[in-house]
């Protein structure tokens, strides 16, 4: 273990910075370096290195010979980022709690972004955010929406992945922490955070860049639970159905029928004191009044199966629930959300399948 500027009486700093990682030895530098680039420079990073078998900590190491404020960890192999990004926590001295995984990056002002928000009382900040793919090029940016942010939003979707999120210390801890999970475990976690009565306070300014390439993690977690849009006896109508779905014309209802559900879902949850509406930024000003959603492709999403269920035939889409229970609260809240989504399916299946 490499431990720089490991002294137990060292003061508290402003942000620790904990990066998990495994075998990034060509791709974590720059990660590192987008901290080491950060306005504000009041930070420590920790980097965690999950067993790695290539030359992931020396790279790290041969950084933090440099800079007194990066430490590295070589810890035991778990296979799962919960385990180092716990780890981390325990080793944290900041205020706050930042998060880095290790093929993102930060602008320069991601750390800058957060601070007056956690500063302000919030205990838990999530910013926005542009996806690359393995050509660098920028596949996806965040809108206002994506920053809205309310529990039953939580339980819908896992929102806000870790390189997004800062927290005051220990406030990860008092609901139990990082765990090892079937589904998301950021998702678990901002769940529970949730249920113990955090709002999630949100910028709109991009600050983080996530890389989605073909090597990252999401593309090896397995769907843990699936949830029913329609039941029929008949397994001939169950696939009717879902071949009708397929077709343009259900496509671009679907799309029109998101685009409708989200005005609604954002319309009505605004009325709730949980709701959370993001601070603008020179990337997305401003909502005003509520802004026109983006438009929805009709086939974005994960295609619906055929599963039994009870003696039927469920046609049903696969979900990254945590838990049980998890799955239950999705599936009831699905109906509250997506209730033109799920008239368009149920219309094929009154149609049967036609």
């Amino acid at each position: 273990m490499t431990d720089a500027a490991a002294s137990p009486d060292r003061a508290e700093v402003t942000f620790t910075v904990v990066c998990p990682t495994y075998n990034r030895s060509r791709r974590l530098l720059p990660t590192l370096e987008s901290v080491r680039a950060q306005t504000v420079t009041d930070w420590e990073l920790l980097v965690l290195s999950d067993g790695s078998d290539d030359d992931t900590a020396e790279v790290a190491e041969a950084l933090a010979a440099d800079d007194p404020r990066i430490r590295v960890f070589r810890l035991e192999r778990t296979g799962h980022p919960s385990g180092p990004r716990q780890e981390g926590l325990l080793r944290a001295r900041g205020r706050y709690v930042a998060y880095v995984d290790h093929d993102d990056l930060w602008r320069p002002d991601h750390l800058a972004g957060v601070l007056p928000l956690l500063e302000a009382g919030a205990t838990v900040v999530a910013t926005g955010y542009q996806a690359v793919g393995d050509t660098g090029a920028v596949i996806r940016r965040s809108a206002w929406w994506d920053m809205c942010w309310h529990p039953e939003l939580q339980v819908l979707d896992p929102l806000f992945e870790p390189s997004r999120l800062a927290h005051r210390r220990g406030v990860a801890e008092s609901v139990g922490g990082w765990r090892v999970t079937q589904g998301l475990e950021d998702w678990d976690l901002l769940l529970r955070l949730a249920d113990a009565g955090h709002r999630v306070r949100t910028t709109t300014a991009r600050t983080v860049t996530l890389y989605e390439g073909g090597t990252t993690r999401r593309y090896s977690v397995a769907p843990s639970h699936l949830v029913p849009l329609y039941v029929t006896p008949d397994a001939r109508a169950a696939r009717r159905i879902r071949d009708a779905l397929r077709e343009p014309a259900a496509r671009a209802a679907l799309s029109r029928a998101a685009h409708e559900d989200s005005r609604a879902r954002i319309r009505r949850l605004r009325d709730s004191d949980a709701f959370v509406s993001p601070t603008p930024s020179d990337d997305v000003p401003g909502d005003g009044e509520v802004p026109d959603p983006p438009e929805v492709p009709g086939d974005r999403g994960p295609e619906p199966l055929i599963v039994p269920r009870r003696g039927a035939y469920a046609l049903a889409v696969p979900v990254f629930c945590s838990a049980p229970g998890h799955a239950v609260r999705f599936e009831e809240l699905l109906r509250l959300h997506a209730p033109a989504q799920l008239a368009v399916v149920h219309a094929l299946g009154e149609k049967g399948g036609a």
